[in-house]
Order: C-alpha cells, then structure tokens, then sequence
C-alpha cells in the first residue's frame, strides 16, 4: 500500500490519459493513507522484534508501546472500525504475556526497562517472580555467580524514520514516565519480606534504567557483583532471543553455504563456514 500511495500521482495521471474510469476516489485514497499510517508501527515494532538485537524482554514494552500508539491515534476518521478491531486483537492474543514467567523476569532483570512498562498489580507480579528466581539460584548455586565471559558490544540500532505517532516514541514516553498509576522511578516495590532474595531484587530495582539503545549485557557485565545472584537470572533470560527469525536467517544462509554445486562438503566443515560467515562481522568490533 505504501508503494501504490507513492505512486498516486502517476496512477492518476495514468487513469486520465487513458480514460480508465475504475480508479480510487479522492475519499478512497485518504482512507488508504490512514490505513497505511495506522498499520505503520506494526511494521516498526516487527523489524526491531525480529532483528537479531532483540531478546525476549523487548516482548513486553513492545507490545505496551504498541497499543498506547495505536490509542494515541487520532486521525482516524473512517477506519474506526479497523482500529477497534486491531486493538481488541492485541489485547486478546497478548494479554496473558503480563503474567507469563518468561517475558515478565527477563523485562524485569533488563536494566532498560526493569518495571517500567507494568502497572501497579503487574509490578507486585512481576516483583515477586524475580524474588522466587533468585531464591532458586541462592538454593541450587554450586558455580561462580559472576557474569560469562564478556560478549561482543551490539551495534546500535538505527531507528527508522519516525511517523507522527512512533513506537520508539511512545517507548521513550513510557520509559520516562511509567504505566498508569506508576509513579516511582525504579518500580521497586514495598514488600515483608526481608530474605537475601528480596534485599538484592529490592536494591537492583532501586538502580536508575539505562538508555534504550545501551546493551543490558554490557550494564550486566560492570555491575554483576553487586547483585551476584540476580545476574545468575538475567544470564538465563537475556540470552534467549524473542522469536525464531534469527535461526530462520541461519537457515537461509546454510543454504548458501550448502549448494548443489558444493553438495560435496562434510557437514563439520559446512558448520564452520557458517559459523565464520556469521561472526566475521564482530570481528572488529
């Protein structure tokens, strides 16, 4: 849709000189645009969730900052309807993500976001999930807590051209001033229980956040020993990576790799042509 909007000028001018009377209204071609503008941060939020950057506690600001964009939307007369129905989408297929173990504690030990994106009952969740993590890592530690070897530096993302009504916009909204009723800083939440456990969640929470476009790991990397076993827990869940697109990407390489007119290789030779094609980038970094 964006390439035909792009084209409307040569479109019309087309239609004019070879008197084509099925063509868009100037009513259609504004409701195209307003289509376009309302469907433009789902493609915002699938280049950055499906690069190879993302992790899994990118899953819930994304989709927080998703429908507070869609929400913020106001030129949406005649696509009422649409918007309605997206959002009613979203709140269905993602609503249960506020209380799924997975995407909650990897937000929550990601020094970017931490609480920021829950509200109040979200954040007493949330914090609680975190405080049972660590009290499993205290309990069955029998190796070093301190953080793996460092990691090669992310590259900074390029942000796309913002619109009017930006995901990364509403993300930096959020992550400056919080969800609803949230008015502490750091989501920190007051709590009886005094445990190890708590005491370290209590005091990482505390921590201001970092910038958006800072890496989690690098933060995690300076400051691992002041909460040793919270790291163990940010280790476990900052690695995995918030969909299956960059093994899919790995597929289509081997597929370059392993050709009809190279069918002949040992499979360990083809894993390690792979491997270097796909680190040779961090190699001087």
């Amino acid at each position: 849709m964006c390439r035909l909007l792009e084209q409307k000028k040569a479109i019309i001018h087309y239609s004019t000189e070879h008197d084509i009377s099925a063509t868009l209204t100037k009513h259609q071609w504004g409701l195209l645009e307003k289509v376009v503008e309302m469907l433009r941060p789902f493609e915002e939020i699938t280049r950055q969730i499906s690069s190879d950057e993302a992790m899994l506690a990118d899953v819930v600001p994304i989709v927080t900052a998703l429908k507070m964009t869609l929400a913020k939307q106001t030129n949406n007369s005649g696509v009422q309807t649409m918007k309605s129905a997206m959002l009613a989408e979203i709140d269905e297929r993602f609503t249960d993500t506020y209380e799924q173990r997975l995407y909650v504690v990897a937000s929550m030990v990601d020094p970017r976001y931490k609480s920021k994106m829950l509200n109040d009952s979200q954040k007493k969740l949330a914090t609680a999930m975190l405080i049972e993590e660590v009290n499993n890592v205290i309990a069955n530690s029998t190796q070093d807590d301190t953080m793996a070897a460092a990691p090669p530096n992310k590259k900074q993302r390029i942000e796309p051209e913002a619109s009017s009504v930006s995901v990364h916009n509403v993300l930096d909204e959020l992550l400056m001033h919080g969800v609803a009723s949230s008015a502490q800083s750091t989501g920190a939440t007051a709590t009886a229980d005094d445990s190890q456990a708590a005491r370290q969640v209590r005091l990482y929470l505390e921590q201001p956040i970092i910038a958006r476009n800072e890496c989690p790991l690098t933060w995690w990397r300076a400051n691992a020993a002041a909460y040793a076993d919270v790291a163990v827990v940010a280790r476990r869940y900052l690695s995995a990576t918030a969909t299956s697109v960059p093994s899919e990407r790995l597929f289509s390489s081997a597929g370059h790799v392993y050709t009809d007119r190279r069918n002949r290789l040992l499979p360990e030779r083809a894993e390690m042509l792979l491997f270097i094609k796909h680190n040779l980038a961090f190699q001087h970094e």
